[in-house]
């Protein structure tokens, strides 16, 4: 198994036929197609099923899979036209979810051991996230409640939420097991690492602190390379930076020093990078006026002396 790239994806809609237009298109740059003995793994969703219906073999995410029983479970009444049946579970779920976000908005969690977690369809099994640390500090709740949120509090039964708790453990585990092999397996291309840092939520890369250094020098990279193309007076590279960067974090850490972030380590990358950006842009303002304060000097000390040719 090996990965063929990351590519930006620039078609005009997201409909399957499109979708696939793309796919093929790309795997044909590498002379490469899909038929029937090719696998393809994508999630669950819709869109990838129709997508890649026909001339291949779509295996479904282990991960969606898993995480989809346990939304349905906790988040939906009925499937296919078959009631779900787990009305129990899902009130429980619902009165945890009200409270939690009741508080959150409050800023009483600061009076808490842990920080509640609200649930959210778009994080990976959100369910347990919210459930397991909202168990944890059960008993201490109380004390920041009010009259509406006890009564909430009240309907829930905290052993038969310690008892969901356990059950989800082992899915919990068979996730990150899962979801471990990607770092294992899935190698960054430097893409991955620019996107990170231009990301709001990302651009700190709390996940990745090794690869922060890597992934700002990454950008840095490429800003300048993108000033001095469209630069019409200078084509001179940016000094101190490697013509090409690997994204391995063991190269990154040996190989490569930056003074930028140990000297404003209270900014972000993006403020760093827009610093040194903007800093180097005015000191070549500056030697662009100076040149042409040179060359008006020199012009008019011509006007002054005018050199004469004698033709006779």
């Amino acid at each position: 198994m090996f990965s063929l790239g990351c590519f930006p994806y620039e078609m005009k809609n997201k409909r399957a036929s499109t979708i696939r237009s793309f796919v093929n298109g790309t795997l044909k740059t590498f002379g490469l197609a899909l038929d029937s003995e090719k696998f393809v793994v994508t999630n669950n969703e819709p869109i990838m099923t129709c997508t890649f219906n026909t001339d291949c073999k779509r295996i479904g995410c282990s991960d969606h899979y898993i995480n989809k029983q346990l939304q349905h479970t906790f988040t939906t009444k009925t499937i296919d036209e078959k009631l779900v049946d787990c009305d129990v579970a899902q009130e429980l779920f619902n009165n945890a979810k009200i409270m939690v976000s009741n508080i959150r908005r409050s800023h009483k969690q600061q009076n808490l051991s842990k920080k509640l977690i609200l649930y959210a369809d778009t994080r990976f099994y959100g369910a347990y996230a919210m459930l397991n640390v909202f168990s944890s500090i059960f008993d201490e709740l109380v004390q920041i409640l009010d009259s509406k949120l006890l009564t909430t509090y009240s309907r829930i039964n905290d052993d038969f939420l310690l008892d969901i708790c356990r059950f989800l453990l082992p899915f919990d585990t068979v996730i990150k097991a899962l979801s471990k092999r990607l770092d294992e397996k899935w190698e960054l291309a430097d893409e991955h690492l620019i996107a990170a840092v231009l990301h709001p939520n990302n651009k700190h890369l709390h996940k990745s602190p090794h690869l922060k250094e890597c992934a700002i020098l990454l950008l840095k990279q490429e800003m300048f390379k993108r000033h001095d193309r469209f630069s019409s007076t200078t084509t001179s590279t940016v000094a101190g930076l490697p013509d090409t960067l690997s994204t391995t974090s063991s190269t990154c850490s040996s190989s490569i020093s930056s003074t930028s972030v140990t000297k404003f380590v209270c900014l972000d990358a993006r403020d760093i990078l827009l610093m040194e950006f903007r800093s180097r842009s005015r000191s070549r303002s500056r030697s662009r006026s100076r040149l042409r304060s040179r060359s008006r000097s020199r012009s008019r000390r011509q006007k002054k002396f005018p050199i004469t040719h004698d033709h006779a």
